[in-house]
């Protein structure tokens, strides 16, 4: 049975009564409730704050650097032909750079086989690069091309050697570029002259590419090196990197770029934050008879407002 006092019998609206004394009772949840949602919308203005500040600061740190204002840049006249990067070691000149040829890496070939997935019928092994290759009887050019390239890890390092089939040729490839050739010895029943790598004598019978270096000369002066890149021991403080031959120019100078870039940076930086920080304590008056459109969360906050004074002093102060 529901028992139901109304205020029929008493004279009085007892479930207004009621509900109203819930209503009061609520009113210091509500405003302990509508606390914390203002507490968090503070916390994420605060949060957005910090991270523009911490931008600026690092945009600040960038600027103030002693490094930012030595920066040195290397800029080819042919980009194409060579790239160069320059640090703070570097001297402002402009050099004349010819590049007579650049290193090539030392390729070889067997003679043209009848296929290549068919067995061969050699019997024995040879020396590549420090590694032992085994070769069988049942092996194909295919298949010596494998076992090649699986010995890869155990080649002499810097001497490593990576092996093709070019139509019914194994050629066998140095990786790295310069003066020295492939390291290739013969060793049972003479395999490599068998597949015609090697002549009757021990030569190499079928070379692709001969085995060369760097050959250039920078202001006359001539610079021999076994690679085309990462050149740092030719001039102090720039690295070299050549692509192709040819002649052209270097100017090495200050990166004033660079230094326009990073002012820019700061500038944006500091512009952003003053920006939002002024977007969160700002009153917005609405159109028409002197109302309030909006208030900042952050508005009257005396953290923020100092914030922003000596923000602003330390950019106009001397």
């Amino acid at each position: 049975m529901t028992i139901r006092l109304g205020g029929l019998q008493s004279g009085m609206d007892t479930e207004s009564i009621i509900s109203t004394l819930l209503e009061v009772e609520r009113i210091p949840q509500l405003r302990a409730q509508n606390t914390i949602y203002e507490l968090e919308d503070k916390l994420v203005a605060w949060n957005a704050i910090d991270s523009s500040a911490t931008s600026l600061s690092s945009a600040s740190g960038k600027l103030i650097a002693y490094s930012t204002w030595q920066q040195m840049k290397a800029e080819p006249a042919n980009s194409s032909m060579m790239t160069a990067t320059a640090d703070t070691t570097a001297g402002t000149a402009k050099y004349d750079v010819f590049v007579d040829y650049l290193a090539e890496a030392h390729r070889v070939a067997s003679d043209a086989q009848a296929d290549t997935t068919s067995p061969l019928g050699l019997d024995g092994d040879f020396t590549l690069a420090g590694a032992l290759i085994p070769v069988t009887t049942d092996q194909s050019l295919e298949d010596i091309r494998d076992t090649i390239n699986q010995k890869y890890s155990e080649m002499n390092s810097g001497d490593q050697v990576r092996a093709t089939i070019i139509n019914t040729s194994l050629v066998l490839t140095r990786e790295n570029v310069g003066s020295s050739e492939i390291d290739l010895t013969d060793g049972t029943n003479n395999v490599l002259q068998s597949l015609g790598i090697h002549d009757g004598g021990g030569a190499v019978k079928n070379e692709l590419q001969a085995a060369s270096g760097l050959r250039a000369t920078i202001d006359g002066i001539e610079v021999l090196r076994d690679s085309n890149t990462g050149l740092t021991d030719v001039i102090e403080g720039v690295t070299l990197n050549f692509y192709e031959e040819g002649t052209t120019t270097l100017d090495v100078g200050t990166d004033v770029d660079s230094i326009k870039s990073m002012i820019s940076d700061f500038i944006s930086a500091y512009n952003d934050t003053m920006q939002l920080a002024e977007d969160y304590s700002i009153i917005n008056l609405a159109s028409g008879e002197n109302g309030v459109e909006s208030v900042g969360i952050l508005q009257g906050d005396s953290l923020l407002s100092s914030f922003l004074t000596k923000s602003r002093t330390l950019m106009t102060s001397v």
